[in-house]
């Protein structure tokens, strides 16, 4: 028997908070004042409302399940408890304990800890507050006030830094930046040192305190528990590993082995439901097409496109494309040519054209097959031609410089007798290998069809 024994023994409701057991007392059976032990009395339900749910934060499996029993049997009148939600019955027990002001004994849990009860003690303003509310105490009134709580360390005080292990601060050993910060809170006294110390001390016991409560623990755990299942892979290595041992697998902790396996099932059935999974690549026929050497047999179905679609040629800043251009036009279907900066170098089924996102109309003909090849042919110094100039920059960017050729041409250029038009633009800066700062471009007349352009 001990100090606590009488009081465990006449406990209508048993709680825990991870720092203390309570023993919320029967009103008949205790008709004597409690000197003996220190207890709380809860004289409106919203201070109850609290206090229960810290200990929900703690273990809300057994704490439920204890306040759903005492509920059951000290309610007036008959309570549907298999009714309410949690939240309900958590309420409903606050109105119980506010109307009929229970005595709650509190037994510290740790054997150290009954010398925390200390009224002069930190402990007094921290115990049962949320670990936001001794943040913010600790920010306001323990600094405002610090020589107030710069007195020796009480037996609990020393007694908790020693059962915790915290570095508990020296006042020979301070060092420059503490020993300034001492004489700005407590003067150049010949105790500023010893003060400073002790108020120090307790900062520490402060920030233990607030960082090892249960909600702050229950806080990181949530947030772990977010992360690690916000990957599918993590997810499912998980609950599998909960399935086969019924625990956390980092944590160790005990969890529901039915529970985790309708989650992994739940998860299953949501990507099938939304269509998450991977749909293979669509690949259609292609077409022979005219002027091209090539020629590829399409396979029967409609399942099957273009061995081209989905080869987007990717356009880099100026204009230019990063994919090589020699296959345009071996097959017709191609029908977009994606571009980042200069827009898109689309196709036309029925008159097998590509129009650059400048306007240039791309057709087919040309000794090259079509007259995208042609202009890339500009890029390639070739000896066997008398007269053939060459651009100065690389096959994917041509497109886009001949773009920005059209853009800038001037006036209604020139009208061949052979019925194409031509502009000569100058680009005020060197486009060709040979120094050329110009460039010729060939059009039909009337339209955007594009014949020829070569730097000039």
């Amino acid at each position: 028997m001990n100090l606590y024994s009488d009081y465990f023994l006449k406990n209508i409701l048993w709680l825990q908070d991870g720092f203390r057991h309570y023993y919320v007392q029967h009103p008949d059976l205790l008709r004597r004042d409690i000197v003996d032990v220190k207890l709380k009395r809860f004289r409106a339900p919203e201070e109850a409302v609290d206090w229960l749910a810290c200990c929900a934060q703690y273990d809300a499996f057994y704490t439920l399940l204890h306040l759903r029993s005492f509920l059951s049997d000290h309610s007036l009148g008959y309570a549907p408890v298999f009714r309410y939600d949690d939240r309900t019955v958590l309420y409903k027990v606050a109105d119980l304990l506010g109307a009929n002001r229970h005595a709650i004994v509190e037994r510290p849990k740790y054997l150290t800890a009954t010398l925390l009860v200390d009224p002069d003690s930190i402990f007094a303003h921290i115990l049962g507050r949320k670990p936001g509310d001794v943040y913010d105490w600790g920010q306001g009134e323990f600094t405002r006030k610090a020589r107030y709580y710069a007195q020796p360390l009480t037996d609990g005080e020393k007694a908790y830094i020693e059962h915790f292990g915290l570095a508990r601060i020296a006042p020979d050993k301070l060092t420059d930046q503490q020993a300034k910060e001492a004489s700005q809170l407590f003067g150049d006294g010949p105790n500023d040192r010893a003060q400073y110390a002790n108020w120090r001390s307790r900062a520490r016991i402060i920030n233990h305190y607030r960082f090892t409560h249960p909600a702050t623990i229950n806080g990181l755990m949530t947030t772990y528990r977010l992360a690690r299942d916000s990957n599918p892979i993590h997810f499912a290595l998980e609950r599998g590993w909960q399935i086969g041992s019924g625990k956390e697998m980092f944590t160790g902790l005990k969890v529901s082995r039915a529970q985790a396996g309708l989650e992994l099932l739940l998860s299953i059935g949501v990507v099938k439901l939304l269509g998450l999974r991977a749909k293979p690549e669509r690949i259609a026929p292609t077409e022979t097409q005219p002027g091209c050497n090539a020629t590829r047999k399409a396979s029967p179905g409609p399942q099957n496109e273009p061995e081209a679609r989905g080869k987007a040629i990717d356009q880099k800043p100026g204009g230019g494309y990063t994919k090589e251009l020699k296959d345009i036009g071996k097959d017709a279907s191609s029908e977009t040519i994606v571009s980042e900066s200069a827009g898109k170098l689309k196709f036309d089924k029925t008159t097998k054209s590509w129009t650059s996102s400048g306007g240039l109309v791309y057709e087919q003909g040309s000794a090259h097959g079509n007259r995208v090849k042609h202009i890339i042919d500009h890029t390639i110094p070739n000896p066997s031609k008398p007269v053939h100039s060459v651009f100065n920059v690389d096959k994917s960017k041509v497109i886009g410089l001949v773009d920005e050729a059209w853009t800038r041409k001037v006036g209604p250029g020139t009208l061949q007798p052979n019925g194409n038009r031509v502009w000569i633009v100058d680009m005020g800066k060197e486009v060709g290998t040979a120094g050329q700062k110009s460039i010729q471009i060939v059009v039909r007349n009337g339209t955007n069809n594009l014949i020829t352009a070569f730097p000039k």
